[in-house]
């Protein structure tokens, strides 16, 4: 089975992170504040981190060998699409990032489609895209 992670990521917004909660109607899958600090594992043991910027989430996660191009779709016509004129808004205040990622076990496909369509929400809503792709067979 792949593993595939499709998520909306907001940062460097400077009002609180309930705000964007309450804006889009969706609850984060993560978020953090600048300031606050984490825990990092690393090959020569634990290190101690603060971020650097306001962070906000939304994502899907997916264990599946189906093609990516349906969840995709899927995730930008539920997710975004309903959330386009909010989203764009915000824009402006923050950045805005449409995320896939992919870590794709015994058959690989990493092929993707953008239709027009999709291409232009993104575009209309300010987002830059992130693909992860990573093969383990």
């Amino acid at each position: 089975m792949n593993e595939i992670s499709i998520a909306i990521k907001i940062s460097r917004f400077s009002f609180a992170s309930e705000y964007l909660t309450a804006e889009l109607n969706l609850q984060p899958t993560h978020s953090h504040c600048q300031g606050e600090q984490y825990s990092l594992k690393t090959a020569k043991g634990v290190v101690n981190k603060t971020y650097a910027y306001n962070y906000w989430e939304f994502r899907h996660e997916f264990k599946t060998a189906e093609w990516v191009q349906p969840l995709i779709d899927g995730f930008v016509k539920e997710i975004i699409y309903p959330r386009k004129e909010v989203l764009k808004a915000l824009s402006n205040q923050c950045a805005l990032e449409f995320f896939v990622g992919i870590d794709y076990y015994g058959i690989v496909n990493p092929s993707f489609h953008f239709e027009s369509e999709l291409i232009t929400i993104l575009s209309d809503i300010g987002a830059e895209l992130d693909m992860d792709l990573y093969c383990f067979k």
